[in-house]
């Protein structure tokens, strides 16, 4: 059974779900780009002698937009996480990330080392790059994004509307695993059903890194790092592969799609892929602190 909790981070209110005893041992779960923290439903209460504490990430299904004039580059969340981590008590953070959640938990272990425990990330490990000759180009596609006029919220008149909106997306998703996420996603309005989610989440990235700037953050992980990727998930399959980035993480590769950790055919090799890493560092935390 999973438990709500709220954190309050600069006056902004950030909602989670908690699963597994509250006096295990806390491994800190990010959810990917417009999924919220139910996404870990399934894989949660599988794994045992830890307490998964799911973030809906800001924008994200139950917790508050940013305010006026702000937006949502993935460095954004990171000084969110860490205050969270604090509330929570957690000198040392173990952090689950699954896609875009993946990446924010790599971005943290690279930029504040000294604060990261290990990384178990799910089919997700860095941003989009873009080559610096392409940085005027995208930073005009999001200012043109921004001055653009737009409509209403979409409105749905049943979640199972909302449901085949979804999965009609940008992966590919079952209607059950996608039901699970829309149902924290959407709130009730006008007799119908909208988005939780904060529309400037839609809107495209004023600056990307460059592929040496995403290499250099692979370079400066130094926890215990695992990375499972999907047979059929967006992981560049030539960079799992290579040798240079299986000096700073371990990979493995498994059947299935992006959401192989919420659909009900793979997540359990998904538990039996990252139970193991997870309970060695949880382990020889343990035993440091002894």
């Amino acid at each position: 059974m999973d438990s709500s909790l709220t954190f309050t981070v600069s006056g902004q209110s950030f909602s989670a779900l908690s699963w597994g005893d509250e006096n295990a041992p806390v491994v800190l779960a990010l959810h990917g780009w417009l999924d919220n923290a139910a996404s870990f439903s399934r894989l949660a209460p599988q794994l045992e002698g830890m307490r998964i504490v799911a973030v809906d990430l800001a924008g994200h299904g139950h917790s508050d937009h940013r305010g006026v004039g702000a937006d949502y580059p993935l460095w954004s969340h990171i000084p969110d996480v860490l205050a969270i981590a604090d509330q929570l008590g957690l000198e040392k953070i173990h952090l689950l990330g699954h896609s875009m959640g993946a990446i924010i938990a790599t971005m943290l272990a690279a930029t504040v080392p000294e604060r990261v425990a290990s990384l178990t990330l799910i089919d997700g490990l860095l941003p989009a790059a873009t080559p610096a000759e392409q940085t005027a180009e995208q930073l005009r596609k999001a200012v043109l994004w921004r001055n653009r006029k737009r409509n209403g919220l979409r409105q749905f008149a049943s979640i199972e509307d909302a449901v085949r909106v979804r999965q009609t997306g940008f992966d590919t998703i079952s209607a059950d695993a996608a039901e699970i996420i829309v149902r924290r996603a959407l709130k009730a309005h006008n007799e119908g059903w909208v988005w939780r989610s904060d529309p400037r989440l839609m809107a495209p990235t004023a600056q990307r890194l460059t592929l040496e700037q995403c290499r250099v953050l692979v370079e400066a992980l130094d926890a215990p790092a695992l990375l499972v990727t999907a047979r059929d998930g967006f992981v560049d399959k030539a960079l799992s592969a290579s040798q240079e980035l299986q000096k700073h993480l371990k990979v493995l590769t498994l059947e299935g799609d992006h959401h192989l950790h919420l659909e009900a055919d793979t997540v359990a090799a998904v538990v039996k892929a990252i139970s193991p890493h997870l309970q060695q560092v949880l382990n020889q935390e343990h035993n440091s602190q002894r």
